[in-house]
C-alpha cells in the first residue's frame, strides 16, 4: 500500500489518569503494540503527540500537534500536513488488538477525496480510518472553527463508513477495544492472564 501511518498518542488522558502511551500491558507500553500494528500497515510511520514521555524508534518520525489543545482531529491534522504519501492510515495508540488487514481492507475500497473510517459491531470507530493527504486543508477550516470530533469531522466530510465486522476473518471481539480508563486495562490483563 502507498501509505503513510500515523499513531495519534497526543491525547490528555484525563479519563485514564496517566499517559496511555506508556501503560503496560503484557510487558509492553502501549505505543509499542500501536508501533508494531503501523510498522506491518507501512515502513513510513510517524508519531503525533501532545507530550512526549516515551522512547521511539530511531526509523519513526515524531510530530507534535501543530494545533495545541485540539484533541484527536488536531492529532489527524498534523499527520496529514506531515505525510510523505497522498494516503495516511490513523492508528490510536489505545487499541492493543488492531489488526493489520482492517487498514489493507480500507485502503482496498478507499473514495478518491473521502476520509474511509471502520466501522465495527459497537459503531464507527473514528480513530480506526484512513485519510486522503488532500483533506488538510478541510480539516485545518474545522480545527480553526473549534471543532474537535474527529466522529463530527468525519460526518461533515461525508466520509465513507466501512463495516469490518464480516468482512474480515480475523477480527474478533478484542480488536476494537480501547482502553480509555484504568479499569479497562485491567480487565483486559485479567482476560488474558
Amino acid at each position: 500500500m502507498k501509505i503513510s501511518v500515523a499513531i495519534i498518542a497526543g491525547g490528555k488522558s484525563k479519563r485514564f489518569g496517566a499517559s496511555k502511551a506508556v501503560a503496560k500491558l503484557g510487558g509492553h507500553q502501549l505505543i509499542d503494540y500501536a508501533i508494531d500494528t503501523a510498522v506491518k500497515i507501512s515502513s513510513d510511520v510517524m508519531i503525533v503527540y501532545g507530550d512526549k514521555n516515551w522512547i521511539i524508534p530511531k526509523d519513526i518520525q515524531i510530530y507534535q500537534d501543530k494545533y495545541s489543545d485540539s484533541g484527536p482531529l488536531g492529532g489527524i491534522y498534523t499527520a496529514l500536513f506531515h505525510a510523505k504519501q497522498s494516503w495516511i492510515a490513523i492508528l490510536p495508540c489505545d487499541m492493543p488488538f488492531l489488526s493489520p488487514n482492517i487498514y489493507q481492507f480500507l485502503f482496498q475500497n478507499r473514495d478518491k477525496f473521502k476520509p474511509v473510517v471502520a466501522a465495527s459491531s459497537h459503531g464507527l470507530e473514528p480513530m480506526v480510518a484512513i485519510w486522503p493527504k488532500s483533506m488538510c486543508g478541510a480539516i485545518e477550516e474545522l480545527i480553526l472553527l473549534k471543532e474537535k470530533s474527529v466522529r463530527r469531522a468525519l460526518i461533515e466530510l461525508n466520509a465513507k463508513v466501512l463495516p469490518v465486522r464480516n468482512e474480515l476473518s480475523l477480527i474478533n471481539q478484542e480488536t476494537f477495544l480501547n482502553i480509555n480508563f484504568k479499569e479497562d486495562l485491567e480487565n483486559i490483563k485479567t482476560e488474558l492472564s
